[in-house]
């Protein structure tokens, strides 16, 4: 089985969103000396990766205002996988000045993509890690979240614990996704502000917790935690000659896979 380019997948996930990006060229976002001049682009639909090695600099705001004034313009913002990273709940609570030098890590928030964006550029639509901008009507973007790593640290610690328990039992994950939903029934029920905090320090400590840390014990470990969760679908994707992801029906930021179901 031939296994489509990483260029065609996201062409087929764009196409499968809007029509018009279909065929649409696949370019790097770049600024300064290594950057593609908007006119190289022509004028038809563009879909922009690496949207975020741009930095927020005022030449990446330049650079997009321009380029969505003459054509259909997308962003792929690989959240889900990149995004949520120990050191941005490290910088946040010890050391900002830190966190300017290297750069903000990824966002996992539409919210944090909006806010990146030049003066009248919006986000329109959205669907997984494809956004949509122009200078149409924003969609409505998630209010900002508070979330005290030291009050949640215990909560997800235990969480952690009981996820990579289950997991190692090696058995069916239907049969792993239904003691978890059994545990979380029962669990405190967060908003989804709440939520969006917590998967952040959730995650920082997936990242040091031993075991096999990654997206199916992070998802066991919400199911268990949070009651709102505990009742959501998880859906699981997989990618030809690639790896897989599961989440949460609730989140947003999850991208198209080749392959999909739900549990």
């Amino acid at each position: 089985m031939q296994v489509a380019s990483e260029d065609a997948k996201i062409r087929r996930a764009a196409g499968a969103f809007d029509a018009r990006f279909s065929r649409a060229s696949v370019a790097a976002f770049r600024t300064g000396s290594s950057a593609h001049p908007v006119e190289r682009l022509g004028e038809d639909a563009v879909i922009l990766t690496g949207f975020w090695e741009a930095r927020r600099n005022e030449d990446a705001r330049i650079f997009l205002a321009q380029c969505i004034d003459v054509r259909p313009t997308m962003l792929v913002v690989r959240a889900t996988c990149e995004g949520v990273s120990p050191l941005r709940t490290v910088t946040r609570l010890c050391a900002p000045t830190l966190a300017a030098r290297v750069g903000g890590p990824l966002p996992f928030a539409l919210r944090d993509v909006a806010s990146a964006l030049p003066a009248g550029v919006s986000v329109t639509a959205r669907d997984g890690d494809l956004f949509l901008i122009g200078r149409g009507a924003s969609i409505p973007v998630e209010p900002p979240f508070t979330c005290s790593f030291f009050l949640e640290a215990d909560a997800a610690l235990s969480a952690i614990w009981r996820a990579e328990a289950l997991l190692a039992r090696a058995l069916p994950l239907p049969i792993t996704f239904a003691d978890a939903r059994a545990e979380g029934a029962l669990a405190v029920r967060r908003t989804d502000e709440a939520r969006l905090g917590f998967r952040e320090v959730l995650t920082a400590i997936d990242g040091i917790y031993p075991g096999k840390s990654g997206c199916l014990r992070r998802t066991v470990a919400e199911v268990i935690a949070d009651a709102s969760a505990a009742s959501e679908p998880i859906h699981l994707g997989l990618d030809v000659g690639a790896t897989g992801h599961a989440w949460l029906a609730g989140d947003r930021s999850a991208r198209r896979y080749d392959i999909a179901f739900t549990v």
